[in-house]
């Protein structure tokens, strides 16, 4: 580029720019570099705090709400005004997000089951591998019912798409 010059990164910049400056660092002990931890728990719960302020929002203006957390084929099925008798579904990564923050326990994987990202029940793919990663993290027990479930459901899914192989590696948590 005309007018650049390398910055010895490997990048280049504008020439006459300013270089690029690092962030302060932040004073000990403030929490929020390992200090005394809490920054990070007082950014947990003002996090809670705007979950819980969002949820009564919705609460408020009830089911007619555009911005309820919806999965997207459940928010395309309302707009067609398709309703359905069975209990309303909320977003996989809001269920994340209100498991991270505390709202909702994470030993609860019906939370994280398919109908909160697709309409098929087949579909669990991506469902057991969130569930995986949620007991690795907080190194739960994969010999856990649902958990358990999953898992069968999830080798009957790649068995049926012809991944034997994959199938004996899911089996393996069984």
């Amino acid at each position: 580029v005309a007018g650049s010059l390398p910055d010895g990164g490997g990048r280049t910049r504008v020439r006459g720019a300013d270089p690029p400056r690092r962030a302060a660092a932040a004073p000990r002990g403030s929490g929020s570099q390992g200090g005394g931890g809490g920054g990070l728990r007082e950014q947990r719960d003002e996090l809670a705090a705007a979950v819980c302020e969002f949820e009564k929002a919705v609460k408020r203006h009830g089911m007619g709400c555009c911005f309820r957390p919806l999965p997207s084929y459940a928010a395309k099925d309302m707009q067609r005004g398709c309703e359905s008798e069975r209990r309303e579904p909320r977003d996989l990564q809001y269920n994340i997000i209100r498991s991270a923050v505390g709202l909702a326990g994470w030993h609860d994987l019906s939370c994280y089951d398919y109908s909160t990202h697709t309409p098929c029940p087949l579909d669990v793919a991506y469902s057991w591998h969130i569930s995986l990663l949620l007991l690795a993290h907080h190194r739960g027990d994969v010999s856990a019912s649902g958990f358990q479930l999953l898992t069968q459901q999830y080798c009957f899914l790649l068995e049926l798409t012809g991944s034997w192989e994959w199938a004996l590696y899911v089996a393996l948590f069984l």
